[in-house]
């Protein structure tokens, strides 16, 4: 199973009594394969749970007036959910999502400094095609 997913936002620095000021946006790919132990298998109709795990990536885009940069870093996978299967091709599958991994701060700066583990969680809805 395949995943990719993208988030876009803007860089803020809050200051007292003005409030929020924007320097910048950032934008995010995840992306990853992974093993799915459950869901409906070969069954076309029906409630079942799944869980899954792979191994994929993270690529951050900070840019702003002064500078930009990419960023490119691995990450683990971590997903549980439910397929419901409306026909033999098609189903509705509702998971929880956790992109595990570190910022590759040498990418973005050109030196190596240990960041702390994140976790980028991800709830998601949508149509399951088996084909």
């Amino acid at each position: 199973m395949g995943n990719l997913a993208y988030a876009s936002g803007d860089l803020r620095v809050g200051l007292p009594l003005i409030g929020g000021v924007n320097i910048g946006t950032a934008k995010t790919w995840l992306y990853d394969a992974a093993v799915e132990i459950g869901g409906l298998g070969g069954r076309s109709a029906g409630l079942a749970p799944f869980v899954s795990g792979g191994i994929g990536g993270m690529t951050n885009d900070i840019k702003n007036s002064l500078f930009s940069t990419r960023a490119t870093n691995i990450a683990y996978t971590a997903a549980i959910g439910v397929d419901l299967g409306l026909t033999p091709g098609l189903g509705l599958r509702v998971q929880a999502k956790d992109w595990i991994g570190r910022f590759n701060s040498e990418d973005a700066v050109g030196f190596r400094a240990e960041g702390n583990l994140a976790h980028n969680w991800a709830l998601t809805a949508g149509a399951r095609i088996s084909f």
